[in-house]
């Protein structure tokens, strides 16, 4: 085996540094001196003669050549301080790095180690990871894609807007997700013609939903508030999301306009994390590690004594993960159970803004409509909720009670009425039967009372209150009749 050792003219190494390593090794299998074959010659002050260095040059040359058996290698992965995880976590992250011990040369599994530490809240050494992964795959955008979005999490939207571009730089032609979140860091730091551009780019290759109401934001921040207006409405034809409607009531605002209301209760998703394809569901797996912590998580919620404990745990790994929707929804519920509602509701509107189409956080926003919002504005958001999942009773009768206070005991009648065969704990049949007192209807109300008491003993109090109200008033009460397969049955 060939050894170098002396001086070197390469800008960052000198030969001394690879004293007693093998040539092929040191400059092959290591990034940081590469390409060495167009540099092999400046190696004039090494301690070699030059029929040698010749024949040196020769021999790396071709070694260097892709189509070798040789692979790439770079450093060895950042050292992490494991202790601070539970034992499922610290194993799946030393499974990680065992796997990048046993293959140095995969892109994969560098990438997989980065997913790992980033999902775990080790930031810096997943930026390490993903910088590694990139030079062993430079062909592959995702790798920068990925540390551009860990560098914006950090609020080093300059370092991020770097890597998305060199994302860009790798594959002009797929890089959706790397233009919008671009346009998004641009807008962070005020370059509005640059964030526009880079919002146009998205639009054109897909992202239609986001990468307008990007591009309104940037009119709105130039004071274009009547194009911002315009693109906010055309938007609006496709599909609504609260967010939308703010920025909606700012332009109308700035315009003087009345407040019409311009939005259908359609709502559009775009998942900006499939733009890359089939690598992408590599990253899904290390839900995985995260799973580990929300069950802990669940498990502490159980018992009294380790509640606080769970509370901390969930605060934590949502400073760490405050872009993570499963995280958000834990937190939620957290501060639910911590009666910390000003922060519930804070949290829960920025949750709704980023994922609109998630059903815990329509249904949250919609229940805290019914208490803080216009009807109308309620009755939409209630409406979202039954359109993402049509068996939900308390939806419906939330939507009911909003609807009767309205002047709409029909509607609110015939919507309940649809609930009933998913109505497992009285509550539609309760409700339906205040509704059909308002309709003038006591004696079917009678029935609907009872069988609610029948499903839920927790009614029986505020039932047998009614029903003496009823019987008081002269009222006859109808008993329910029972089909043949045990459901129970009021007629009209």
């Amino acid at each position: 085996m060939v050894y170098l050792s002396g001086e070197t003219s390469l800008g960052y190494k000198g030969c001394s540094y690879y004293h007693d390593k093998p040539i092929h090794s040191q400059i092959c299998g290591m990034s940081e001196v590469l390409p060495v074959c167009a540099r092999v010659i400046r190696v004039v002050s090494c301690q070699v003669k030059l029929p040698l260095l010749l024949l040196l040059t020769a021999f790396i040359c071709t070694a260097c050549v892709p189509s070798t058996d040789e692979t790439k290698v770079v450093g060895r992965p950042p050292v992490v301080d494991l202790d601070q995880f539970d034992d499922e976590v610290r194993t799946f992250l030393e499974a990680k790095q065992e796997a990048v011990e046993a293959q140095p040369s995969s892109a994969l599994a560098h990438g997989e180690l980065a997913m790992a530490f980033e999902m775990n809240g080790l930031l810096d050494a997943s930026l390490v990871a993903y910088s590694q992964a990139a030079t062993l795959e430079p062909s592959a955008p995702e790798w920068p894609y990925y540390q551009g979005l860990v560098l914006a999490s950090m609020g080093d939207y300059e370092s991020a807007i770097r890597a998305l571009k060199r994302s860009i730089e790798v594959d002009s032609n797929d890089h959706l997700g790397s233009y919008y979140w671009l346009g998004v860091m641009q807008l962070e730091l005020n370059q509005l013609r640059e964030a526009e551009q880079s919002f146009k780019k998205a639009e054109a290759l897909g992202s239609i939903h986001a990468a307008k109401l990007g591009r309104a934001q940037v009119k709105m921040r130039e004071g274009e508030f009547q194009d911002a207006h315009q693109l906010l409405l055309d938007l609006a034809e496709q599909g609504n999301h609260l967010q939308l409607e703010l920025l909606l009531n700012r332009t109308k605002k700035h315009l003087g306009l009345s407040d019409e209301d311009h939005v259908s209760s359609a709502t559009e998703s775009l998942d900006l994390n499939d733009w890359i394809g089939e690598r992408s569901q590599h990253k899904q797996q290390f839900e995985a590690s995260l799973s580990a912590v929300l069950a802990r998580v669940r498990t502490l919620l159980q018992l009294p004594e380790t509640e606080a404990q769970a509370h901390e745990l969930i605060s934590r790994y949502h400073t760490k993960y405050p872009n993570n929707e499963r995280v958000v929804t834990m937190q939620l519920q957290s501060l639910t159970l911590q009666g910390k509602v000003e922060q519930y509701n804070t949290l829960l509107q920025s949750a709704y803004e980023r994922w609109p189409t998630n059903l815990t956080f329509v249904a949250g926003m919609a229940e805290l409509a019914t208490r803080t919002l216009p009807s109308a504005e309620a009755i939409r958001l209630l409406t979202e909720w039954i359109a993402l999942d049509e068996t939900t009773v308390p939806g419906r009768v939330l939507l009911a009670v909003t609807q009767m206070e309205g002047g709409q005991a029909e509607k609110a009648r015939d919507l309940l009425t649809n609930a009933l065969p998913f109505d497992e704990a009285g509550l539609a049949h309760l409700t339906l039967g205040y509704v059909l007192l308002e309709l003038n209807q006591p004696t079917l109300s009678s029935c609907y009372f009872e069988v609610a008491r029948t499903l839920n003993s927790e009614h029986a109090p505020e039932v047998i209150d009614r029903l003496k109200n009823l019987e008081q008033a002269g009222i006859k009460h109808k008993t329910p009749e029972v089909t043949v397969s045990g459901d129970f049955f009021c007629n009209y």
